[in-house]
């Protein structure tokens, strides 16, 4: 007759239910959330600290520029923004201005220095006039178009941002 083999595995077999594949999957959550955690905590504490905010945190910061975009300057009036082309004057920045009556200014972004004097000139290029002035921290500064004389002036240079693709401007006083 025939006699049927038995067959032994030569390990173990583990059985996990929904409880447990839940607890795990929780658990991994909870780890990864910690680590993440460490991570940024490490991140901002590697962040460098100007060396003259720490010797005389009462001391005046460097001067205030401002600097004035002449679209009737400026070399690149034709809309020729991504031709290449021979290296541009430096943008002429007042060292202490004098401080301005308040005037009316359309703002239109607020970024780092480099991405204010771009879209200064790029404005330039559309014929408005722009001002990059400092923001709220020295990292940030405002790009303003303006001074704006009327109501009719403003919504002439609104309908011209927003085709540049600027579409929500803030009205400034500066």
């Amino acid at each position: 007759m025939w006699k049927e083999k038995e067959v032994h595995s030569p390990g173990f077999q583990v059985v996990i239910g929904p409880r447990q594949l839940a607890a795990v999957l929780f658990m991994s959550l909870i780890i990864v959330g910690l680590l993440t955690s460490i991570a940024y905590m490490a991140g901002r504490m590697t962040t460098p600290v100007h060396a003259d905010s720490d010797s005389n945190p009462a001391a005046p910061k460097g001067p205030q520029q401002t600097i004035v975009v002449d679209p009737a300057k400026n070399p690149c009036g034709d809309g020729a923004m991504n031709r290449p082309s021979a290296p541009k004057p430096p943008v002429v920045a007042a060292a202490n201005p004098e401080p301005p009556t308040p005037q009316r200014y359309l703002q239109v972004v607020a970024t780092d220095r480099p991405g204010a004097d771009s879209t200064a000139a790029f404005l330039a290029t559309r014929g408005l006039p722009s001002r990059v002035i400092p923001g709220p921290n020295e990292v940030i500064f405002r790009v303003l178009v303006g001074p704006l004389s009327d109501s009719v002036q403003s919504e002439r240079i609104k309908s011209t941002l927003a085709q540049a693709g600027f579409p929500q401007p803030l009205p400034r006083m500066y």
